[in-house]
């Protein structure tokens, strides 16, 4: 399973996930617990798809594969919130995330946790 989240936080568009399988694109997932602008591309060979192939079928591994992406962007946030706090010479270089961050509202309930950065 493998993931990219894009947050334009100008944007009004309501929250989705884009599936892929197989490296194929699906047809987009609204995800409404996420705030808007938030586009989550999620490849997974255990996508369940409708008899044409287009849709994801809304089952267990569904519920899973989102949970999962609910997850990683908490866990963008806390990177975010870790880079904020940052020493005044990396503030300096992330101003403008700082600001962003500062007036983007995030969906209610969220949960910030630290996720360990694989070490190389």
């Amino acid at each position: 399973m493998r993931g990219l989240i894009c947050w334009n936080t100008d944007s009004h568009l309501p929250a989705c996930i884009l599936p892929v399988k197989y490296g194929i694109q699906l047809e987009a997932v609204p995800f409404t617990s996420l705030p808007p602008g938030v586009t989550i591309w999620l490849s997974s060979s255990r996508w369940r798809t409708d008899i044409h192939q287009k849709k994801v079928v809304h089952d267990d591994v569904y519920r899973q594969l989102c949970n999962w992406c609910s997850e990683q962007f908490d866990s963008l946030l806390e990177d975010s919130v870790d880079l904020l706090n940052a020493p005044d010479t990396v503030s300096r270089l992330i101003g403008p995330l700082r600001t962003t961050l500062g007036n983007a509202k995030v969906r209610p309930g969220a949960v910030l946790r630290t996720i360990p950065f694989p070490k190389a």
